[in-house]
């Protein structure tokens, strides 16, 4: 069963191919784009997200990043990085000069998901959202390697890939999935923005990571910037091993506060009922087709 979901503004396409024809009309506006061909599927690994919970003010926090980038190195990109900014934290402070702490890189849909997994303190950590001994948070950093390093690497039920193609000042993400099995639940998708290289202050408390209690030019990675799709994602119906489903969603490039030649598209499907995520993908914004 083949079919192409499009969300473009308030209009929904669905077709019974792998290919929506151009131009879209789309309230009178008419896009006029190709839906990229995905390549085969092939070597499909299951992979796993890692939400980073954090701040600028947190002391704690560099520490919890710099194991995260350790473990990357072991995990190469089985490993995917988000950091959320969210909580007292992550607050902007007034000041002036290089080291103020005027920055504010908290989202609304960072918010959303620290209130419903309950993420009260920086920094807490989430591994496809999993319940490890009855709590889905890790909090503080103690847990995130061991934890990490004895996931059970199980055999992946789906792919995701990703495509971005870009027209003018707006950038259409093509997602596609596939299932490898049979699959129950109800499957959602979400698709977000994470920006690189952002220098800007940060709280630490180990002299062994950079200057105490500041470092002024500190590099922000893997930073959440903004929900591609509504915050909870878009419902999928797929179940049947071998199904696809193509979606895909406008992204407005200018007027923003991120550096496109810095950004990554994550996508991740999750079970709307145990709320775990399934399958999950990172591919940069600047992707050559």
């Amino acid at each position: 069963m083949k079919r192409v979901v499009f969300f473009l503004a308030i209009a929904t396409v669905i077709v019974a191919c792998d290919k929506i024809e151009k131009p879209y009309k789309i309230d009178k506006i008419v896009i006029d784009i190709d839906t990229p061909a995905f390549p085969a599927l092939e070597n499909v690994v299951q992979r796993y997200l890692f939400e980073d919970y954090t701040g600028h003010t947190c002391t704690n926090c560099p520490e919890g990043a710099a194991i995260l980038k350790n473990i990357k190195t072991t995990m190469g990109d089985t490993l995917i990085l988000m950091a959320v900014h969210v909580g007292a934290t992550a607050k902007p402070e007034s000041g002036t000069g290089n080291c103020a702490y005027t920055a504010d890189y908290r989202t609304s849909v960072g918010d959303a998901y620290a209130a419903e997994f309950g993420v009260t303190a920086n920094p807490s950590g989430m591994i496809n959202r999993i319940s490890f001994s009855g709590t889905r948070v890790l909090k503080g950093t103690v847990a995130w390697e061991t934890t990490l390093r004895n996931i059970p690497r199980n055999s992946p039920t789906m792919g995701i890939q990703i495509i971005p193609q870009h027209s003018n000042d707006t950038a259409y993400i093509f997602v596609k999935t596939t299932l490898l099995s049979d699959v129950s639940g109800k499957l959602r998708l979400c698709v977000l923005l994470v920006e690189n290289g952002i220098v800007s202050p940060q709280k630490n408390g180990k002299s062994s990571l950079g200057s105490v209690p500041n470092i002024c030019n500190y590099e922000h990675n893997h930073l959440l910037r903004t929900s591609i799709t509504p915050i909870w994602g878009e419902a999928i119906d797929l179940s049947k091993k071998d199904d696809t489903l193509i979606n895909a969603y406008p992204l407005l490039l200018t007027g923003k506060p991120w550096i496109k030649e810095n950004c990554c598209i994550i996508a991740y499907i999750y079970d709307d009922d145990t709320k775990e995520i399934l399958q999950v993908v990172e591919v940069e914004l600047e992707t050559e087709n």
